[in-house]
């Protein structure tokens, strides 16, 4: 069967073969960076990072936290922003598909400090299509996250 997908950026995920693909890599290549740097949450925001984040947690057993963005809680009691899932973590990373202007991880972050009861940690980035934003990655991205690793 042959059928076409329209996406602006999100192919990776409507083209069956290839989110397979893209979940294989992740869990392995997140599964080896838990080994060295233990993590209790996957932190995500959005459509992009749902796609990935779901998985994840499935294949790995580790829990979600969903950064809700304004708007689009209906339990949120009129918050700016809020967390589900797993709140009550140490460490974390963030999944999303790539970086565009830095606006989504600082949103997750500052949402996390301001959210959560613990004095949380961040870890580690993976973005499971980082050559979407290769040109932002050396430049802007750094000076966001500055020693974060970037898992891949």
């Amino acid at each position: 069967m042959s059928y076409e997908i329209y996406t602006d950026y999100l192919h990776k995920v409507y083209n069956p073969k290839e989110f397979k693909a893209v979940i294989n890599k992740a869990t392995n290549k997140i599964k080896e960076f838990r080994k060295k740097n233990k993590f209790d949450s996957i932190a995500f925001c959005g459509m992009s990072g749902a796609s990935i984040a779901y998985p994840l947690s499935y294949n790995l057993g580790i829990p979600l936290t969903c950064i809700r963005k304004p708007g689009k809680n209906h339990f949120s009691n009129n918050r700016t922003y809020s967390l589900e899932g797993a709140i009550n973590f140490n460490k974390y990373i963030i999944v999303d598909d790539f970086i565009c202007s830095g606006n989504t991880v600082n949103k997750i972050i500052k949402t996390i400090n301001k959210c959560s009861d613990n004095n949380t940690q961040l870890l580690g980035i993976y973005l499971f299509d980082k050559n979407l934003s290769e040109s932002v990655y050396d430049n802007e991205f750094e000076s966001i996250i500055g020693s974060i690793a970037i898992i891949n």
